[in-house]
């Protein structure tokens, strides 16, 4: 799976790790989704479903809560 958009917990304070669990960082990708039909969705480089790709917020919660940024 090629493209995608890495994010980062620039926040990180030195620590080994960071977040819930332990991702400082992540590629998101977006693609269809067999389970819903076919609509696209954001998906983890761990093959995670996110949210729907309409569904921006959610999934801006989600990745934010992922990494373990600051609310």
């Amino acid at each position: 799976m090629a493209g995608g958009l890495v994010v980062r917990n620039m926040t990180s304070t030195g620590r080994s790790g960071c977040g819930a669990r332990g991702a400082s960082g992540d590629t998101i990708t977006c693609r269809p989704r067999a389970e819903d039909e076919g609509r696209y969705w954001y998906f983890t480089s761990w093959r995670q479903p996110i949210a729907e790709c309409e569904r921006i917020t959610d999934a801006l919660v989600f990745i934010k809560g992922y990494l373990g940024a600051p609310g």
